[in-house]
């Protein structure tokens, strides 16, 4: 009689621990990723990245994500690219999509994606053309 009274008591008990477990568990995330622009420090979902280190040249500026993990971000921008004395006033903007890649530790110790890849429409390739960059992590 006494067991049972007991068992009675653990049980719940027992069944709220687990619960506060498995609800701890599940909160728990994928780890943070970052993207390193130029130098210019790391940051998680920069609303614009510049991909030519050198001059500043190409970058992405208005990014939209439409995803982002410990794996792989993807999303759309805008891709500018100056182009003083070739381009017609300087600079050409195209609609991009892009995905980010391969996440490394950095420097400080945090996971940075070091490859980008980007899709544009364009006329000069006779439709769909893609480019892969890698991006330095700091």
């Amino acid at each position: 009689m006494q067991t049972t009274r007991r068992l009675r008591f653990l049980l719940p008990f027992g069944t709220l621990i687990t619960l506060v477990f498995l609800a701890s568990c599940a909160n728990q995330s994928d780890p943070k990723v970052y993207i390193s622009d130029c130098g210019a420090g790391i940051s998680e979902r920069p609303s614009s990245i510049t991909l030519a280190c050198a001059d500043g040249g190409i970058s992405l500026r208005h990014i939209s994500y439409s995803a982002w993990n410990s794996k792989v971000a993807s999303g759309s921008a805008t891709l500018l690219v100056v182009c003083r004395e070739v381009c017609p006033n300087g600079q050409t903007e195209n609609h991009v999509t892009f995905s980010l890649t391969n996440p490394k530790k950095s420097k400080v110790r945090e996971l940075v994606f070091s490859k980008i890849k980007i899709y544009a429409k364009s006329i000069l390739y006779n439709g769909s053309h893609s480019d892969a960059f890698d991006i330095g992590i700091e």
